[in-house]
């Protein structure tokens, strides 16, 4: 865990900087005394004449501004405030090094803690290279058996799971499990982290007996007490059983899954409190399982109801609360309540420019979405400027062979065409299919519907030559000449 006692001037640049900016924040007892002293400085340390009084004023000075740190540090995960607890780890970690050395624990505590929320705030690759030094550096210092070394290779696997190099993550997962399981047991917190992540691998590539043997299935029949203060580990048995369900759902049985996730959410009420983060986690994945088995009015409660509460625990610019909005309006937009739709998603983008930028991931999806309706219920100008404006961003950010980009793509050519402009509109669309085809090959299902249709447009426009050609291109399975 990091510390933070090597840096007394913490103090200022913590709560001068941040705890004004934290909504329905009430310091505990233990920050009281760092903020009756803000205005307070302390005189410069004379080498020359050690007063012995001095040196225990900063001693505990040292000691109260460390606690008052990490407990603001911490407030800021429960809050899922990122945006707040990244700037002090960034420029906790950059003392650490100058003072410390990269080799220190301290400093390598600080370097696990930063590329977990560069993860959370998806800067995966800045994520994974700080995560490799640190592994690097802990095999080094700790050796490759110790408890920290282990959870850094647990979290790079889980990284190198996120860039899809499942060559790399499976053998570090199964190696990482051993090693968990010898050195601290198969029911310790960190063992069963990793089996829950190997299990959700083997789910992913399809081998579902081998996950199906990971997890824990009695879990759903143990006997439940409410501790006094729940711990890390009975949250992660709750994980396990989430887990469990996504098994069940890969395997078409969405009667054990909704029933398990039903059990979760109920759980997490009872136990940690209906405003607890993890509840609405809970609480948003049973709607869109509800959602997936095509019962929209419960998941419509459950999502509305979700939202109200992290609105009103989390702020209105949380993360998980934008992500609640983004569903619930893509729920109305299938409901056909189109003007409910329009206003979550209009206000949804609102917040998400101003909390995760115009270029974020989150951002150009509800971008995307809102431009999408504003199309189908005629707003053909409105939407152009969205859809263009996500088309841009998405090539800037992820490239044009990334499948996000060939998504939104494939929207700004088809918009093109019903707008008239068929010229640019074939020209783009003819090129979108051409990435799609050599990222995803011939038989995907979007390279099979975006053919069709331009195949359509093809003969709309009474282009025949080359609708055939590309009928006759789809048959043969050849790759159009030029798209590599």
């Amino acid at each position: 865990m990091m510390t933070f006692r090597h840096f007394p001037f913490f103090r200022r640049f913590l709560f001068r900087r941040y705890v004004i900016e934290i909504p329905r924040f009430t310091p505990s007892p233990l920050v009281h005394p760092i903020l009756s002293t803000l205005n307070q400085e302390l005189p410069p340390t004379n080498n020359n004449q050690q007063n012995p009084l001095l040196l225990t004023t900063r001693k505990k000075y040292e000691q109260e501004s460390c606690a008052a740190a990490y407990e603001l540090v911490t407030l800021f995960g429960r809050l899922h405030r990122n945006d707040l607890a990244l700037p002090v780890l960034e420029e906790c970690l950059s003392k650490q090094r100058e003072i410390l050395g990269s080799d220190h624990s301290d400093t390598l505590d600080s370097m696990h803690q930063l590329a977990v929320l560069y993860n959370e705030d998806d800067n995966e690759e800045e994520a994974l290279q700080l995560e490799k030094e640190c592994f690097a550096q802990r095999k080094i210092v700790l050796g490759e058996v110790h408890r920290d070394t282990l959870i850094s290779m647990h979290h790079l696997a889980r990284l190198y799971n996120q860039h899809r190099r499942y060559d790399r993550s499976l053998p570090m997962l199964k190696e990482c499990f051993e090693h968990q399981t010898r050195l601290l047991g198969e029911t310790h917190v960190d063992t069963m982290a990793t089996k829950q992540t190997l299990a959700g691998l083997y789910t992913y590539l399809g081998k579902l007996d081998l996950a199906t043997e990971l997890m824990p299935v009695t879990t759903i029949n143990r006997p439940l007490t409410k501790p006094v203060d729940p711990s890390e580990t009975y949250r992660s048995t709750l994980v396990s059983m989430n887990d469990l369900a996504m098994i069940y759902m890969k395997r078409n049985r969405y009667d054990l899954a909704v029933l398990i996730l039903d059990t979760c959410w109920r759980l997490r009420q009872e136990l940690f409190g209906p405003g607890d983060p993890d509840t609405f986690v809970a609480m948003f994945q049973l709607a869109k399982m509800h959602i997936r088995l095509h019962e929209s009015l419960k998941a419509l409660k459950l999502l509305e109801d979700c939202l109200r509460g992290q609105e009103d625990k989390l702020g209105k610019e949380n993360r998980s609360t934008l992500e609640t909005m983004h569903t619930l309006a893509s729920l109305y937009w299938q409901l056909e309540r189109l003007d409910d739709a329009q206003s979550q998603f209009e206000c949804c983008l609102e917040r998400r420019r101003v909390t995760l930028g115009k270029s974020h991931r989150d951002t150009l999806s509800t971008m995307l979405a809102l431009g999408t309706l504003y199309w189908n219920i005629g707003k053909l100008d409105q939407a152009l400027l969205l859809i263009e404006e996500c088309y841009t961003q998405r090539i800037q950010t992820l490239g044009a062979m990334h499948h996000d980009s060939l998504i939104v793509m494939q929207s700004f050519a088809s918009l093109l065409l019903h707008l008239g402009r068929h010229s640019e509109g074939l020209k783009l669309y003819k090129n979108c299919i051409d990435k799609q085809r050599h990222l995803c090959g011939d038989q995907h299902g979007n390279t099979q519907r975006w053919a069709q249709d331009l195949i359509e447009w093809y003969k709309k426009l009474g282009r025949n030559d080359l609708s055939a050609q590309l009928s006759a291109e789809l048959r043969s399975n050849i790759l159009i000449p030029g798209s590599k």
